[in-house]
């Protein structure tokens, strides 16, 4: 399959055709209503790209592929809404066919229609076929080319696939190569220990990766605790009184916010700086080494750019409102100097930070 089709354009294979009689699926358990993810005020959202990948193999089909296929429906359902710009991509495979929707900004009347006709792949009589996850994220991974941006891969499988050593292989380029943050999650749809572990193993490739089982999901309130799981995180509080003037000791601006993955600021952002500045003008005897800080998600190279990125952002702020350029120096620390552990939301939200460091002469 050229991959230039999940970039631009869906295809679907008609399936079923090489099932007989044998392979008629039981009755499939009812599809559960889920309105998509609201955040609140105190929320943002974290990610602006996801890849859905549905195994839809033979052996899924043995196992219920039904559920497969309704957590599909129901993560898709799921997806945020006016929360921020999402795009959406998605593929179900099973031997060599394929069903797709390239990604693009979130459509939810394609993708809806895309979960409600996924049918069973790349089946032979007598439950043949096989599982090739690990040629499903080869072609993930040459979609997101060119892209950055933080990225989730929900992998909804019973986690046997048919080379385990080749498709760990794939993941991990797919997590090495990808210019930007990305995080793998799996839902395994089995009773299988051997197919969870390998599950679990997928997504411990990535620190923000996680696991779920189908029993997990089986309401809307699961789903939906899922999506934002995923999806958002809470945003750090603004300070609740002015912060000591940064001529008289190590400060990290709180309240200094950007635009997700950039270094552009926000207007809560601007306003911040704009307190700073007049405190500024207030010790003008200090200069001010600006220091930008990453979490610990993503490569070295990328976090190292996007926290010089960002520490230059807060310089040009502070000279537009009046602040000497030749009081301010701007260093970016990556992820080099973090002040909580990398291993849970919160943790990060801390050490994604600006920080001011008076140099007293």
């Amino acid at each position: 399959m050229s991959i230039r089709r999940f970039l631009g354009v869906s295809i679907y294979f008609a399936a079923g055709l090489a099932f007989t009689a044998c392979l008629t699926p039981g009755p499939a358990p009812e599809a559960v209503a889920v309105a998509p993810l609201q955040l609140t005020d105190q929320e943002e959202q974290v990610i602006d790209r996801v890849v859905i990948v549905t195994d839809a193999s033979s052996s899924v089909y043995a196992e219920g592929f039904s559920y497969a296929k309704l957590i599909t429906q129901s993560v898709i359902s799921g997806l945020p809404e006016d929360s921020g710009p999402l795009e959406v991509g998605a593929i179900a495979f099973g031997g060599s066919q394929r069903d797709i929707v390239p990604i693009a900004d979130l459509d939810r009347s394609r993708l809806d229609s895309y979960a409600q006709n996924l049918q069973p792949l790349g089946g032979v009589p007598g439950y043949g076929g096989i599982t090739p996850t690990h040629a499903v994220l080869e072609e993930v991974s040459e979609a997101l080319k060119g892209q950055s941006g933080r990225t989730a891969v929900i992998i909804i499988s019973d986690g046997l696939p048919t080379s385990p050593e080749r498709t760990m292989v794939s993941a991990k380029e797919l997590v090495s190569s990808y210019n930007g943050p990305i995080c793998i999650h799996t839902i395994q749809t089995s009773n299988s220990s051997t197919g969870e572990a390998f599950s679990r193993e997928l997504s411990e490739l990535t620190e923000c990766g996680s696991l779920q089982t189908s029993e997990q999901l089986q309401t809307a309130y699961d789903v939906t605790s899922y999506e934002r799981s995923v999806f958002a995180a809470q945003r750090a509080p603004l300070p609740a009184v002015a912060a000591p003037p940064p001529c008289e000791s190590r400060m990290e601006l709180e309240g200094v916010e950007f635009a997700f993955d950039s270094a552009e600021l926000t207007k809560v952002g601007q306003d911040v700086l704009s307190t700073v500045a007049f405190q500024l003008g207030e010790c003008t005897d200090v200069k001010i080494r600006i220091g930008g800080h990453t979490d610990g998600t993503g490569g070295a190279d990328y976090n190292q750019g996007l926290s010089e990125r960002r520490a230059n952002a807060v310089r040009s702020e502070l000279i537009k409102d009046g602040v000497s350029e030749a009081r301010l120096d701007a260093t970016g620390y990556g992820a080099s100097e973090p002040v909580a552990p990398n291993d849970s939301v919160q943790g990060r939200a801390m050490n994604r930070r600006v920080e001011f460091v008076p140099e007293k002469p």
